[in-house]
């Protein structure tokens, strides 16, 4: 990643087209992550920390205050950052997220999920943020002033969910 921020578009997997633009990083020094998607539909195999990976629904929920809530709607994509760097990152705001859907979201309130790990335990956290709507096919989550970091070598996951 540049230091300046930078855009980063997944090619089109399953009819989903995926485009993320980064704000600047912190510390500003080059960076790189490895990132990608997958539906949930059978594309997400074997296990993860030993065990079957925790598909949004499959585990609680919470929301940004760490309350424990009814997981709300339904996940339709699956994206996964590792930082590859031997420092952690930073970023003042999520990214600006373009996804394009040649089928039909399943819900016209979208919003983002992290899966988090509390007392021993993974649950999907919903990021605290205005709810997105579908426009056609394109559905734009615009950045929010949430703080990211990502730790050196840490792998993130984050689902899609409309309801």
């Amino acid at each position: 990643m540049r230091y300046k921020g930078t855009t980063v578009a997944l090619a089109s997997y399953h009819g989903i087209a995926l485009t993320m633009v980064w704000v600047p990083p912190m510390p500003q020094q080059p960076n790189s992550f490895v990132t990608g998607d997958a539906t949930g539909n059978g594309d997400i195999t074997g296990t993860f920390q030993g065990s079957r990976f925790p598909y949004y629904g499959s585990v609680n929920c919470i929301d940004a205050l760490y309350h424990p809530i009814t997981c709300p709607g339904k996940a339709f994509l699956y994206t996964i950052a590792v930082n590859t760097t031997s420092f952690g990152i930073g970023f003042h705001t999520t990214p600006k997220i373009e996804i394009t859907n040649t089928r039909a979201y399943p819900g016209t309130k979208c919003r983002i999920a992290n899966l988090v790990r509390v007392k021993k335990k993974y649950l999907w956290q919903l990021i605290r943020m205005a709810y997105a709507t579908p426009a056609g096919r394109t559905l734009t989550i615009r950045h929010t002033t949430n703080q990211l970091t990502f730790s050196s070598g840490g792998v993130y996951f984050f689902s899609y969910v409309c309801q």
